[in-house]
């Protein structure tokens, strides 16, 4: 059997790794679609493959055999895929980051000028946290890159801010409403809400704001006041008038009205009789009137048969200069009845005439 050979042969397989795909890196996000995340890629599949995760943070959240598992925790995910008949294996990981922290934001309010005035501001200043860029929404409204509300009146407002990760948070705010401007007109006489006419009245104005701190004020009619931008003024009422205070502080305003009556008896007094006898009372038959007449523009005395005993023009009331002293010519007239004409001018600006009749006695 020299010289003899033998030849056998046989085929070995050789197969290749298993292919571990543990997908791209994740997020996780405040969105509906992104408080979860899904691992995996396109690794090997087959009857003796057999997958097995791992998490960083500690055992792994979820099933660890699937290739595809849904995880909610950030950390590193590790992928070991195994061909059980071949007893070899390959090996890939995924980093999955949290994104769902929340924006703050700091607001900067702009006060209301005036009371019931709509021109307060909210403006967010800063925003910290979250992911930019970031939208807000005032009061529940859509989402926008407006960070500026203004046009707004007195109340409770909410800021709210979303982050490029969907995450939200918001903060509530009180705009003030600012104390009214308040302006009232008081007489200083509470009586005076009626006068006699021509007489006057003084009126003062009451603010919670020192009248002195007041920008400006305005009564009208000026023409009745001896001021129109005092805290207190003088006024001569000729008839049925409202009076009126405008005031003016800080860009606020305010006004008040007050309303007078006016007692039109145009009161003047004649005497029904004098005795200029020398014993130095009642000597003289003169006007008397208080402030509603301005002056007398004539008085004439006439005896029983018409004849003018006595004139005197344009003078003023109360004045014994231009009273009559029982005198004709300059000689005493006899005792007798005598008749008066007076045309009396008021401070209104009529004139009136009266007739009546005086006695003269010694």
């Amino acid at each position: 059997l020299d010289n003899c050979s033998w030849t056998a042969s046989t085929t070995v397989e050789v197969v290749a790794p298993p292919v571990a795909d543990a997908g791209p890196d994740g997020a996780l996000t405040c969105f509906d679609d992104g408080a979860e995340v899904m691992l995996g890629g396109n690794s090997s599949t087959g009857p003796d493959i057999r997958y097995r995760w791992s998490w960083s943070g500690g055992p792994f959240p979820g099933d660890s055999t699937v290739l595809h598992p849904v995880v909610s925790e950030p950390g590193t995910y590790t992928l070991v895929v195994e061909n059980t008949a071949a007893g070899c294996s390959s090996t890939d990981q995924v980093v999955v980051i949290d994104q769902r922290t929340l924006p703050q934001v700091t607001l900067t309010l702009s006060e209301i000028s005036c009371f019931g005035n709509a021109d307060g501001s909210i403006a967010v200043t800063e925003v910290t946290g979250g992911l930019p860029p970031y939208l807000f929404s005032l009061n529940g409204a859509p989402f926008s890159a407006q960070a500026v509300f203004g046009g707004l009146g007195a109340g409770t407002y909410t800021i709210a801010v979303q982050g490029a990760n969907g995450c939200t948070d918001s903060v509530t705010v009180v705009l003030p409403e600012p104390e009214a401007l308040d302006v009232q007109i008081r007489p200083i006489n509470e009586e005076d809400h009626i006068v006699v006419f021509g007489d006057s009245l003084v009126l003062a104005l009451q603010s919670n704001v020192p009248p002195d701190s007041l920008d400006q004020i305005v009564w009208s009619p000026a023409g009745l006041l001896d001021c129109d931008t005092c805290a207190m003024v003088t006024a001569w009422p000729q008839e049925e008038t409202w009076f009126t205070v405008f005031v003016r502080e800080g860009g606020c305003t305010d006004e008040d009205s007050y309303f007078v009556v006016v007692e039109r008896n145009r009161p003047f007094f004649a005497p029904t009789a004098f005795s200029p006898n020398g014993d130095g009372d009642n000597e003289r038959f003169m006007i008397f009137a208080g402030p509603e007449v301005v002056r007398i523009r004539y008085l004439g005395i006439y005896s029983r048969w018409g004849e003018l005993v006595f004139e005197a023009k344009d003078f003023l009331p109360n004045d014994p200069a231009y009273g009559w002293d029982g005198t004709h010519h300059g000689r005493p007239v006899n005792p007798d009845v005598f008749v008066w004409r007076l045309e009396v001018e008021f401070v209104d600006g009529k004139v009136l005439p009266y007739r009546g009749d005086v006695t003269l006695v010694r």
